[in-house]
């Protein structure tokens, strides 16, 4: 992605939480770290979640409240590997 385009996106981003939140230190920088930090526990999550011993019952799906919500992150690294 054009680095340009990612730095506007994260502007917008920046903008909308601020709006919402009221708190100003949701500059890009910090927008993009807070993300990728969800993104990353996340992808644990289900890779644990999906990684079991043969012949094991299913776990149920785990607690973290986003893990719904994050399914989209799902379709995006399917677009990265292929």
């Amino acid at each position: 992605m054009n680095k340009n385009i990612k730095t506007n996106n994260w502007k917008d981003v920046s903008k909308e939480m601020i709006t919402l939140i009221g708190d100003h230190s949701f500059d890009e920088k910090t927008c993009a770290t807070k993300y990728r930090n969800l993104r990353d526990h996340y992808m644990k999550l289900k890779k644990d979640h999906l990684n079991l011993p043969s012949g094991s019952s299913p776990k149920t799906p785990p607690k973290w409240p986003f893990f719904q919500l994050f399914g989209f992150v799902n379709k995006r690294v399917m677009l990265k590997v292929v």
